[in-house]
């Protein structure tokens, strides 16, 4: 079997646990902010980012294979520049799905609460999907 090539990762510090999950063949550089330094590109293999990320695939050098972003949403990637490329994005569906209910539901309650009524005493509902 042969050696393992050394993978590099360039990855938002946001991204809590990720070193923990990493395979020892994988070195990580890590980037904080909107900005992702070209220094920190160079010869990388993947992007691990946030919504907070902002890029354009010319910015990226030709060794970024896969971007992965940690949100439901892709609306902070330009994808077809990126699938012309053939770089492959993955997201992240239902990353936090409870994490929104929890959310929602606390500052409803909340909500109630701030008029001087209590839960029972009113009817309530949640529009919106997505």
């Amino acid at each position: 079997m042969g050696e393992l090539s050394m993978t590099v990762l360039v990855a938002d510090e946001g991204l809590l646990g990720l070193a923990e999950l990493v395979p020892s063949h994988c070195e990580i550089r890590w980037y904080s902010g909107r900005d992702i330094s070209p220094i920190l590109l160079q010869g990388a293999d993947a992007l691990l980012v946030r919504s907070t990320a902002r890029l354009a695939a010319h910015q990226l050098p030709e060794s970024i294979r896969l971007i992965g972003t940690a949100t439901i949403g892709t609306d902070h990637l330009p994808l077809a520049a990126l699938a012309e490329r053939g770089v492959v994005v993955h997201s992240a569906p239902g990353c936090n799905a409870f994490s929104v209910t929890d959310y929602v539901l606390s500052h409803l309650f909340s909500w109630v609460k701030s008029r001087g009524r209590a839960v029972n005493q009113v009817t309530l509902g949640i529009i919106g999907v997505g």
